[in-house]
């Protein structure tokens, strides 16, 4: 199936979301100049490929979903995002049978994640079907639709708040 091509660095400004009543979502978007922005211009119809959405929070471990539209024939029973009518699949088997698929999008998350300077959120990639990688956008309030990701998120926002309330006193 080929491999995923890798860039070596992230130059490109990034702009926040004009959207006043949030039917875009809050994210940043990644382009080459202001006149390039219009929110959702990069979408899986334009660049015909996948949605994945790496969430990342702190130092957990990162976790990686595949956006996918519901159907009844929907494999994999993913977790549902009711509002919009799609789901995501967590470990999708890209990850296994795309050669180092996994390494680009959890290097990608952390190097734009740096370059922003944030340290929880969400990434959206959409990949190709020549398997190029696109950064769509950083989330830094991405909706966690699971326990898993509750669970993830809480635990390390105590983890860290117990650690800079030690600093503190």
């Amino acid at each position: 199936m080929g491999t995923v091509p890798v860039i070596d660095s992230f130059n490109g400004p990034c702009f926040q979301h004009h959207d006043p009543v949030g039917a875009n979502g809050s994210g940043i978007r990644f382009v080459a100049t202001e006149e390039d922005f219009t929110p959702g211009l990069l979408t899986t119809k334009q660049v015909k490929g996948s949605e994945y959405r790496v969430y990342f929070c702190y130092n957990a471990k990162p976790l990686i979903y595949l956006k996918t539209r519901l159907t009844d024939e929907t494999p994999e029973c993913p977790i549902r995002n009711s509002h919009n009518g799609y789901g995501y699949i967590r470990n999708p088997p890209q990850l296994r049978t795309i050669p180092n698929l996994k390494d680009v999008l959890l290097s990608y998350t952390e190097e734009v994640a740096n370059k922003i300077e944030l340290s929880y959120g969400a990434i959206d990639f959409i990949l190709s079907k020549n398997h190029t990688v696109y950064i769509l956008e950083s989330n830094s309030a991405p909706t966690l639709f699971s326990e898993e990701l509750v669970e993830m998120f809480g635990n390390e926002f105590i983890r860290v708040g117990d650690r800079l309330y030690r600093d503190w006193e």
